[in-house]
């Protein structure tokens, strides 16, 4: 449904252009702060309704029951190529990133490790696909760089 509402719709257009140049934004008579405030109810929304699952399967509440799934929201964005950067990423690939992240979760509960090793070895995942990501973006943009140079030379 979010993928749906991002890719297809005009509000789904206009957040994509408020992460990637606000003054877009601004020219189409549109406060980004507004939308901005939109978006994060939005994602407060969601959040409450995923809180109230995780009570609902647990048959418990506690303030930090969901701190163990942070690291995991964020290496399966990460995993399915959003940039920590900005600008860009899916919904879709994020999905199946959480569909990575989770797979890897199962193998290694399979393995028996400690949780806390788990979760330093999906730090180290993250930090390795951000620095991979770096490089890629750095040596991008060397290229682009190269190619101006010799554009402008002929």
């Amino acid at each position: 449904a979010g993928a749906l509402f991002l890719g297809k719709t005009k509000y789904g257009n206009r957040i994509y252009a408020l992460v990637n140049n606000e003054s877009v934004i601004r020219m189409e008579g549109l406060s980004p702060e507004k939308l901005l405030i939109a978006i994060y109810g939005i994602g407060g929304f969601f959040s409450a309704v995923a809180g109230l699952l995780l009570s609902s399967q647990l048959s418990t509440v506690h303030p930090t029951q969901g701190n163990s799934y942070q690291l995991d929201c964020i290496a399966a964005c990460i995993l399915g190529g959003t940039s920590m950067l900005g600008g860009s990423g899916t919904v879709i690939n994020s999905a199946l990133g959480a569909i990575g992240i989770a797979a890897m979760r199962n193998a290694l509960n399979l393995l028996g490790l400690h949780p806390y090793v788990q979760n330093l070895l999906l730090g180290t995942l993250i930090i390795l696909i951000v620095a991979v990501n770096v490089l890629l973006k750095q040596r991008e943009k060397r290229q682009q760089e190269g190619f101006n140079i010799r554009r402008a030379d002929t």
